[in-house]
């Protein structure tokens, strides 16, 4: 459970992958996560693009 923190709001495919992230829930989120969650950050490094 979230001690206090932020949470953030995500749908999961059917293979349980993070698809969107929101800041408020919407229609289709499936779960709630802390934003120091390890497989959030995981996602959102992978989601960022490249910097050259």
């Amino acid at each position: 459970m979230n001690a206090g923190g932020r949470l953030v709001y995500v749908p999961r495919d059917e293979k349980g992958r993070l698809l969107r992230v929101a800041h408020h829930p919407f229609e289709g989120m499936t779960a709630t996560l802390a934003v120091e969650n390890e497989e959030l950050q995981v996602w959102l490094t992978a989601a960022a693009p490249a910097v050259e």
